[in-house]
């Protein structure tokens, strides 16, 4: 890493937004300066710096004095610079390692690793938006195009061309990868009341990137109040960017409502005022257009606008543009500065518990983090169309003319956005997404959800009209470029405690995980034979999630059941209906206690699913680690449940006898030793 670049990890990355927001009050009550802490985006303090270093990974080595030399360096550099003070960071880093094409930003590819690292930290857009307000006001000229890739490319035109010949996306898990926290964040900015409820979630319990706490200068305020703040913050910067207030109030105006009694109440009215100046004056007549009202921002709602793939991300890339833009050359003052500098220390702490940026092993903790991604927004199909758009839509190529015979004939005339077509070029996409109890359900979501991504393609038009069904199974006759796997959760076994098992009550394994597959087993066969639509949809069959305490045993029989279905044409009452070959890949060998229990996981899945030539293993991480690495990792010693180690022994010594894998004899007693303890 350039270490130039080392204070966004300390200003940014690790900096509490408490820390600057007591600086903030102290400065509009007017009270006495307290250098030695006195925050701002023109001024970092040398114990303010010293404070934060502490916390950040790569300094860990570092003595007291060498950060020091730190601070002296970054202040040095925030005296060169007029105006921005500290936000002059991110848009120093990206003309280092960005360069902008029309408008598009690119990765140079003797960066990608830095990249990588930084925007995972901070967020792609923290970046774009700065580098490109700072070559703007150096080319004199002004950025109104934000539907740029969510993901952005290199600068490599030989693997531009490469990928262009189209590529196939065979695992690609439908909500795991869409943007879950721009959808996130939108909510809560344009509903701060859902704050309260949000932080109050089971999922919401703890910090999942956590930062140390050094004294009671690093006091901080519930999520709850940390949201709300942000969304005043926000929708104050919003008005000053339409002219709508005059930007030298806004501390001031901060100061008041924060002190007020009604704070959450104050707040709600605040973005609601917002939402309906945009609906009053520029127009909404879609529900997308209500989502946030930043987006006026992304577009004026333009032609080109509505019809991409990423118009929800344009609103909040413009107003972080905007913002930066009016801090650099000097519009915004330096108070204003630091409630912007304040906004995105909110946004980036809360951005930190919904992607996953700790260093924390282990699919759990991946799984946390999966809880968290549509907890509220969920709840709204507006929001979930953006989803689609966002994930597979932005992913999929569009072809010039559609596969599907009569399609031209019965659907309106939609132009396919051909300006996002060179960025995609994924030809086929192999949708991941859970099953459901229902036949109906089942249906319900695979039409919901085709309906989202054709229409993010521009395939079909948006907005509700008679017959958009018929239309959509026109166009999915031909040679559809993405289809569904359905995957079933897995469940960890519920803990046996002594003081259950004195009990002895009688229980099946994994009972009520067997119950579920089955419901949703059935479910989906039932859907398969009474729906041609679905059995040209559905090709294959999946299980994915916890893999710790959950054997593939429980899937056993309802992968050979589903797979069951002869291929071919049936014919009922009413029409012919194609059964398809359901294949099967199986999650094995990713997460577990111990490299022996990952290795019989990948051959139970074999075993007991009946995997097949040409079927896949999802992962399987125990095949290619090294046992000396994996065991002094774990400092030679591992925990795992008596019954789970009584089972590895057991496949330990037949399956070595099996396969004629040569075991030495003292290892061998050793396993019936412990076998039979």
């Amino acid at each position: 890493m350039n270490q130039k670049h080392i204070h966004l990890k300390v200003l940014f990355s690790q900096m509490q937004p408490e820390f600057l927001r007591r600086s903030v009050m102290a400065r509009a009550a007017l009270q006495p300066p307290e250098s030695a802490w006195r925050m701002g985006s023109g001024q970092v303090p040398e114990a303010g710096y010293l404070h934060a270093a502490r916390s950040v990974p790569e300094l860990d080595r570092c003595t007291q004095d060498e950060l020091k030399q730190r601070c002296w360096a970054l202040q040095e550099f925030l005296e060169e610079k007029r105006h921005g003070g500290v936000l002059r960071l991110p848009a120093n880093y990206a003309m280092d390692v960005l360069q902008f094409q029309s408008g598009e930003p690119l990765c140079r590819q003797e960066y990608l690793f830095s990249w990588r690292d930084f925007a995972l930290e901070l967020g792609q857009d923290f970046f774009t938006c700065a580098g490109l307000a700072e070559r703007d006001l150096e080319d004199h000229c002004r950025t109104t195009d934000f539907l740029w890739p969510s993901c952005i490319r290199t600068d490599r035109v030989d693997l531009q061309h490469l990928l262009e010949a189209g590529v196939a996306e065979n695992h690609y898990h439908m909500n795991g990868s869409t943007q879950s926290f721009p959808l996130a964040w939108a909510f809560l900015m344009n509903h701060p009341e859902a704050a309260e409820e949000y932080a109050a979630q089971e999922e919401f319990r703890e910090d999942l990137d956590g930062t140390y706490s050094f004294g009671v200068q690093d006091n901080r305020l519930s999520w709850a109040e940390r949201i709300r703040e942000a969304a005043w913050l926000r929708q104050s910067l919003f008005l000053a960017l339409c002219g709508l207030c005059r930007p030298g109030d806004m501390t001031r105006e901060f100061y008041r409502w924060a002190g007020s009694r009604d704070k959450a109440g104050t707040v709600k009215a605040a973005v609601q005022n917002a939402r309906l100046y945009v609906i009053r004056h520029l127009g909404a007549d879609q529900a997308w257009k209500k989502l946030d009202y930043a987006l006026w921002m992304g577009g004026h709602f333009s032609r080109d606008f509505a019809r991409s793939s990423r118009r929800f991300l344009a609103g909040e890339r413009n107003l972080l543009y905007q913002c930066f833009r009016r801090c650099y050359d000097g519009s915004f003052p330096p108070d204003v500065c630091d409630l912007f500098y304040l906004y995105l220390l909110y946004k980036i702490r809360f951005r930190k518990e919904l992607v996953q940026t700790n260093r924390r092993p282990g699919f759990r903790n991946f799984s946390d983090y999966q809880d968290r991604k549509a907890l509220l927004w969920g709840q709204f199909e507006s929001y979930w169309e953006e989803s689609c758009r966002l994930s597979a839509a932005n992913t999929l190529y569009v072809p010039p003319e559609p596969a599907g015979a009569g399609y031209r004939k019965r659907l309106p005339p939609v132009p396919v956005d051909f300006r996002e077509e060179k960025e995609r070029c994924v030809t086929s996409l192999e949708l991941r997404i859970m099953p459901a109890d229902t036949p109906a359900a089942l249906k319900q979501k695979i039409l919901q959800t085709d309906r989202y991504i054709l229409c993010g393609m521009n395939l079909l038009p948006s907005g509700r009209y008679l017959g958009w069904k018929e239309d959509l199974k026109a166009y999915l006759s031909g040679d559809a470029p993405f289809f569904y796997v359905l995957h079933f959760a897995k469940k960890p076994l519920e803990r046996i405690t002594q003081e259950r098992a004195a009990q002895n009550i009688p229980c099946l394994r994994h009972e009520k995980q067997y119950r579920t597959v089955e419901r949703q087993a059935k479910a989906m066969a039932e859907a398969l034979n009474k729906s041609s639509y679905l059995s040209s949809r559905i090709r294959g069959i999946d299980a994915c999630s916890h893999e710790i305490g959950c054997r593939p045993e429980v899937f056993a029989v309802a992968f050979r059941y589903l797979r069951a279905f002869p291929p071919g044409v049936s014919y009922g009452v009413d029409s012919a209906r194609y059964h398809p070959l359901l294949h099967a890949t199986y999650h094995a060998g990713e997460d577990f206690l111990d490299l022996a229990d990952g290795l019989r996981a990948i051959d139970e899945a074999v075993c007991f699913l009946n995997l097949d030539s040409g079927e896949r293993l999802g992962h399987a991480l125990a095949l290619g680690t090294s046992p000396q690495e994996y065991y002094r990792r774990k400092g030679r010693c591992v925990v795992l449940p008596a019954q789970d180690l009584l089972d590895n022994l057991v496949w330990l010594l037949y399956r070595t006898l099996e396969w004629g894998v040569p075991a030495p004899d003292a290892l061998r007693s050793r396993w019936e030793l412990l076998a039979e303890k």
